[in-house]
C-alpha cells in the first residue's frame, strides 16, 4: 500500500509527526473532515477517499523520511492536487473547474 522504506516507516512509528502545518496539517484536516460528515459520501467516494488518503499518508511519512524519491508519481501529483484544492479552499478560491 504505502510504497517507501519499511525500515524508516518503521522509525517514524515511534515518534510523533505534526499534523498542524504542511503536509500533516491537510492528512489532518481530511481525515477530520470525513469524520464529521461521513454520510456525505457514497462507497464510490469512500473507495477514492481511501486512495487520497493513502496517497497524503505517504507523502507525509516521504517528507518526513526525505525520501520523496521513493514515492510514485500518481501519489506526488495527487498529494499536490490536493495540497493546492487545501490552499485554494482556504483563501475561499475555486480550484479548478
Amino acid at each position: 500500500m504505502i510504497d517507501l522504506p519499511a525500515r524508516g516507516v518503521t522509525r517514524l512509528l515511534a515518534r510523533p509527526l505534526p499534523g498542524r502545518a504542511g503536509i500533516g496539517a491537510l492528512l489532518t484536516r481530511c481525515l477530520t473532515d470525513m469524520a464529521t460528515d461521513s454520510t456525505a459520501y457514497g462507497p464510490a467516494d469512500r473507495a477514492r477517499l481511501g486512495t487520497v488518503t493513502t496517497d497524503l499518508l505517504t507523502a507525509l511519512l516521504a517528507h518526513h523520511l526525505d525520501a520523496d524519491t521513493a514515492v510514485s508519481e500518481n501519489s506526488l501529483q495527487r498529494s499536490l492536487l490536493m495540497r493546492i484544492e487545501g490552499r485554494s479552499s482556504a483563501n475561499n478560491f475555486p480550484a479548478h473547474s
